[in-house]
């Protein structure tokens, strides 16, 4: 419903006061999520001298690396990060985990590593879980070949969905333990199955993942694939979209995302 938080989030920016440098904050990432760097950097921009400095750095970069500008934007975030200690945990954290996804995408393996561990010691000194963090680095381990790691890194998490999916994933690319994966991808069937009876609304990338690669149905992997590309513009969303038309046979209904891509100039 993110029209609806977008119209919370300008209320609190409308009435200003504390709370206006955090609303800005939230509706930028919304609109990262919807894959539009300019309105995000609109908000970013904004937060500077109203939050800390890190907040609104890892804002601006996480904004600039959705506009073609990557390298450049890591480079100006890991400058900012060693003077940061003083940042809020949380901010810190999310900082940590932008920066790795930024050099992901960049093909820096090695430099992600050295952020998405350092994010890992900062929830652990939180005394949190952060399901976003966990996923994030799951995604980078299975796109390095490393699913075994992955298993441990998510070991015991069964019960969160989105985990559950790359549990599921790390067992299927293992290929050793038929039973453990069959039984993870039979768990996910029954959750979706669950949450449609329920009413409530299925999370159609995590869907449209478990069609392609665990139940290998391409081409309803892509009707999911495509629904959630209404909703939501990630570089997850795009190259999910981008997998699925190629399994498909369908490369023609990749076009939006072909013309994103241009756009925006990720």
């Amino acid at each position: 419903r993110f029209a609806e938080a977008g119209a919370d989030r300008d209320a609190l920016i409308a009435a200003g006061g504390a709370e206006a440098a955090q609303a800005h904050l939230l509706r930028a990432s919304l609109a990262m999520v919807r894959g539009e760097p300019e309105a995000a950097m609109r908000d970013c921009s904004a937060t500077f001298g109203q939050t800390d400095l890190l907040a609104a750095t890892a804002c601006i970069a996480t904004a600039q690396a959705l506009r073609g500008r990557a390298a450049n934007s890591l480079a100006a975030l890991e400058a900012v990060l060693p003077r940061s200690a003083a940042a809020p945990l949380e901010t810190q954290r999310w900082a940590r985990i932008s920066a790795a996804e930024i050099a992901a995408r960049l093909n820096e393996p090695a430099r992600a590593e050295t952020h998405y561990r350092a994010a890992l010691q900062l929830m652990a000194s939180a005394g949190v879980r952060d399901p976003y963090l966990l996923a994030s680095y799951a995604d980078a381990l299975l796109a390095w070949n490393r699913p075994a790691e992955v298993l441990d890194l998510l070991r015991g998490l069964e019960r969160i969905d989105v985990l559950l999916l790359r549990l599921a994933l790390a067992e299927d690319r293992l290929g050793a333990d038929g039973g453990r994966r069959d039984a993870l991808v039979a768990q996910l069937a029954t959750r979706f199955a669950d949450t449609r009876a329920r009413g409530d609304i299925v999370h159609q990338r995590e869907y449209a993942w478990f069609l392609l690669d665990l139940r290998r149905e391409p081409s309803l992997a892509l009707e999911a694939a495509l629904a959630n590309w209404q909703e939501q513009h990630e570089v997850l969303d795009a190259r999910l979209l981008l997998r699925a038309a190629i399994a498909a046979k369908r490369p023609e209904s990749a076009q939006p995302v072909l013309d994103w891509l241009r756009t925006t100039g990720v």
